[in-house]
């Protein structure tokens, strides 16, 4: 009982540090009109989360709630931000080859504005290397070591 409400704790700081992303981001810009005759900028940013796919099975729904109220609380604004999250599963993918590509866009591909995972510390050095390099922010939920991080 006690593991299960860690559990929920945890995930609830997991999610409140991927909403922390939106502000510390931002990309290209497309303008939209909005339903009224006032003018509605909304910046996309693609984040790439890695994971394996049995844990965002289990996020999955937290996932979708947190963009919900993230495109809710935006409503009445000028300008909005979008993330598009694009999933990469840790367990299947070569994490060599994906973290360059992350890192290193070819021609014609879309920017990868930050990193979300891996959620195992163990894959961290193969995309902080890389990352490093291009200075692309990696944020990493389930790692606790401060130095990690930095």
């Amino acid at each position: 009982m006690m593991k299960a409400k860690v559990n929920d704790i945890l995930h609830t700081l997991r999610l409140a540090a991927v909403a922390c992303l939106v502000p510390l981001l931002a990309a290209c810009s497309d303008n939209n009109e909005g339903p009224s005759s006032q003018r509605v900028y909304t910046e996309q940013v693609n984040v790439d989360v890695v994971l394996p796919a049995s844990v965002r099975a289990l996020w999955q729904p937290a996932i979708d709630m947190a963009l919900q109220q993230m495109a809710k609380a935006q409503q009445l604004q000028s300008r909005h931000v979008k993330l598009n999250l694009r999933y990469h599963d840790e367990d299947s993918e070569d994490l060599d080859q994906l973290a360059y590509r992350l890192t290193h866009p070819g021609e014609g591909e879309d920017t990868c504005h930050a990193i979300l995972g891996p959620y195992h510390s163990s894959h961290a050095r193969i995309f902080l290397n890389y990352a490093a390099a291009t200075r692309l922010p990696v944020m990493m939920p389930t790692c606790t070591s401060g130095e990690l991080q930095r």
